[in-house]
């Protein structure tokens, strides 16, 4: 995480929400960011997902298609703006996993097993899937 201070004259009024956020996953290496990413709560990844989404978000994905995009040189803030899109892209995924993974609920035991041995057993399956 960079502690460059961004300023908020270099983006568009409309996208100035999104540079404290954008300060907090300022991270240009790539393995740096995925594992802050993977460090990071339920709640913060839930937060920056939240921020690009709503009309802040409309209009920064509009301003980084935009001119600066093509820059040789592009500002911190836009750098800053970048990364934070790239971090919210692998905050979707580590949600979307970490909330399927809790719907996977584990088959109840019934009361009778008191070990693997007890267990029923699934009947194999067909050749064929019938």
């Amino acid at each position: 995480m960079y502690s460059i201070p961004l300023n908020p004259e270099k983006v568009p009024e409309e996208v100035r929400p999104l540079l404290p956020l954008s300060a907090r996953w300022h991270i240009g290496d790539d393995f740096d960011r995925e594992a802050e990413v993977a460090s990071a709560s339920l709640s913060e990844l839930r937060e920056l997902v939240a921020g690009l989404e709503g009309k802040e978000g409309d209009f920064l994905f509009e301003w980084l298609a935009g001119q600066e995009a093509y820059s040789s040189r592009p500002s911190e803030e836009y750098l800053a703006l970048t990364h934070m899109t790239m971090a919210a892209a692998s905050a979707r995924v580590k949600i979307k996993r970490e909330e399927t993974q809790a719907n996977k609920l584990p088959l109840p035991i019934p009361a009778d097993v008191t070990t693997a041995a007890d267990a029923p057993v699934a009947p194999p399956s067909r050749p064929g899937g019938r």
